[in-house]
């Protein structure tokens, strides 16, 4: 996926997470995912959204862009 493709994703998904609602709120690292709740997980899938549009324009760290965007796509609730 171009880095374009990858923005032009993730500002979609950014726009429906803002739409519904959901505040930007890291999840707390000592955490496993596992043992967040839903609106927990979606509230961390909107703060990665700056951080993936930051890394698909860098080289360099394209990987972590995808590898953010697919968490992001889990979670998202699709509604």
């Amino acid at each position: 996926m171009t880095p374009e493709k990858i923005i032009a994703v993730i500002e979609m998904y950014e726009e429906r997470l803002r739409r519904t609602g959901i505040l930007k709120i890291p999840m707390d690292p000592r955490r496993a995912f596992e043992s967040l709740s839903r609106m927990e997980r979606l509230q961390h899938a909107h703060f990665l959204c700056e951080g993936v549009k930051k890394y698909a324009r860098d080289p360099q760290r394209q990987r972590k862009a995808g590898s953010h965007l697919t968490v992001v796509q889990m979670w998202d609730p699709g509604d």
